[in-house]
């Protein structure tokens, strides 16, 4: 897509403070539109949770809208107190694809013992959508597909004390797509999309 290069080179073509003006309007504009036409299926639902996801150093703010299975469970382990900017979803450990036990996951996800969402990124406006999305893909998906890992971290059941459920995020991968298209047959608009996809399972 040829739009980085559009926003780096274009405003150097023009000297007014108004034709400048003008440049990063029609910007935004083109941005939203190319939205449109490209709109991710979830992108017309409510989310069901907003947040900050944060793997080693990196953060970034997202959306998670629900997909399949149990929905208590991220009702029982995800925090919800306090407002989107002060929650954290913080994976300090990554692991090699191939060393996740995928038959018993995979066991999971057959059954009604898991729930998976999607995390996309958390943004007000066509420019930021744009750059918020570059951020995810850049520091968290291609970080992660690079690494050929996911991340891992531990949650606690509301009212235990001890962690009974296991949060995994996987970066958009051929396992994810395979596995939304199976659900979502008929949509292919994540196949172009930055996301990450969350599964919930009780450890």
């Amino acid at each position: 897509m040829c739009v980085p290069r559009l926003w780096s080179h274009g405003l150097s073509r023009f000297n007014s403070v108004r034709e400048r003006f003008l440049w990063s309007a029609f910007f935004a504009s083109f941005m939203c539109e190319m939205e449109d036409t490209q709109k991710p299926l979830f992108q017309d639902r409510n989310s069901v949770w907003q947040g900050c996801l944060a793997l080693k150093e990196k953060e970034i703010p997202i959306r998670m809208y629900y997909v399949s299975g149990n929905s208590n469970y991220l009702i029982d382990c995800l925090p919800f107190k306090g407002t989107y900017d002060t929650r954290f979803l913080s994976f300090k450990q990554i692991q090699k694809i191939k060393q996740v036990d995928l038959v018993t996951l995979n066991k999971k996800l057959n059954s009604d013992e898991h729930c998976i969402l999607i995390g996309l990124p958390n943004s007000s406006n066509g420019l930021d959508k744009y750059e918020m999305a570059q951020k995810l893909k850049g520091s968290f998906v291609d970080y992660l597909n690079r690494k050929k890992s996911i991340g891992i971290t531990y949650l606690y059941e509301r009212g235990e004390e001890e962690e009974t459920f296991v949060l995994y995020v996987f970066p958009n991968c051929e396992y994810t797509q395979k596995m939304l298209t199976k659900i979502f047959p008929k949509d292919n608009t994540l196949q172009h999309t930055a996301y990450v996809l969350f599964i919930i399972v009780k450890s």
